[in-house]
């Protein structure tokens, strides 16, 4: 769902999503900021704003609810991933803030064109700029001799173990609650087969795990994948706002899913340590558990009441968000 550039609804809801995002990060930040007042944070705590903004824009592309792209936006950039990359130079966020920013023209292009045989080449060529942009930015820093992420760091296997408890510190990740949702909107988003995406996510994906190509450091790319992730966050969630009696079957896979992972994590916390992130990780899917449980018994009376999913799903969201985000902070920028 597209809105024209000047609705002033659209704009409204712009501007409210910036004041959530700033909020968020003065929350998060301003205890690493105060003391001694360390400037040179300050970029830090911008980076993970333009992020969510790049994110919320983007995602109204395929996400009609303001709630489902205001998620998606938290995710991203008060996540794991863009997180990750406050421990190094203050310019190490850029790249991943403006990438979210920079695959929108080729996603709005043509929905602002008829279908012509232009229009299907030009967002082509025009999904490329994000990858010209990080081969170009990384090849400037080392011609002024700025290095703002190490080279060598990239995906592997191990990283994945973020996406099960984000609390291990790994470059991956949306937290607990959002990981159910996640996996509702990539079914709901495989049956209506739009997989034309998938193609520039698999590339990002394999540069991710692969040597670094013109001094860009592999785990940037990592980007990709996970704009792709958090916006699946997004259309999950209105999945679970919107659903109907006949639409129940996401909400109670949903359901499963989360008992799944909080079985899953419980099991891990007795035989690996420490315990402590095992047992935090539980108790937020089975938080995410009962939200969704919640939602299910709605959708079972006649009356939709999507004021009341939407206050199920932002309560478990954002004490989730707020709560994983503060404790990954205090991980990284604690030294």
């Amino acid at each position: 769902m597209v809105r024209p550039l000047r609705d002033p609804g659209r704009q409204r809801r712009i501007g409210t999503a910036f004041l959530i995002y700033v909020t968020v990060a003065l929350y998060l930040f301003l205890p690493y900021l105060l003391p001694n007042m360390r400037l040179n944070r300050i970029p830090v705590a911008l980076w993970p704003i333009v992020a969510a903004m790049g994110i919320y824009i983007l995602s109204r592309r395929w996400i009609g609810a303001f709630f489902g792209s205001l998620f998606a936006g938290l995710v991203y950039g008060f996540g794991p991933f863009v997180l990750h990359f406050t421990t190094y130079h203050p310019l190490a966020g850029l790249v991943p803030a403006l990438l979210p920013w920079l695959f929108c023209p080729a996603i709005f292009y043509r929905v602002y064109h008829r279908k012509t045989v232009m229009t299907r080449i030009i967002p082509i060529v025009l999904a490329t700029l994000p990858f010209a942009f990080v081969l170009a930015f990384y090849w400037a820093c080392r011609v002024m001799h700025v290095f703002p992420t190490p080279l060598e760091e990239r995906l592997s296997l191990q990283s994945l173990t973020g996406f099960l408890v984000p609390y291990t510190c790994e470059p991956v990740g949306v937290y607990h609650v959002p990981v159910a949702t996640l996996i509702v909107g990539a079914i709901m988003h495989a049956i209506v087969h739009r997989f034309s995406t998938l193609a520039v996510v698999l590339a990002g994906l394999i540069l991710a795990f692969s040597k670094p190509i013109l001094q860009a450091t592999p785990l940037v790319w990592t980007a990709i994948p996970m704009i792709y992730c958090c916006i699946l966050v997004g259309i999950g969630s209105q999945g679970l706002a919107w659903s109907g009696r006949a639409d129940r079957k996401w909400i109670f896979l949903c359901v499963i899913v989360a008992l799944m992972l909080a079985a899953t994590t419980a099991l891990l916390g007795m035989r690996h340590n420490p315990q402590e992130l095992y047992r935090q990780a539980t108790l937020f899917y089975l938080l995410a558990m009962v939200m969704s449980g919640l939602i299910l018994l709605v959708s079972r009376s006649a009356a939709r009441w999507h004021g009341l999913r939407w206050l199920l799903l932002a309560s478990a969201m954002g004490v989730d968000i707020l709560f994983s985000a503060r404790y990954i902070l205090d991980k990284l920028l604690i030294t």
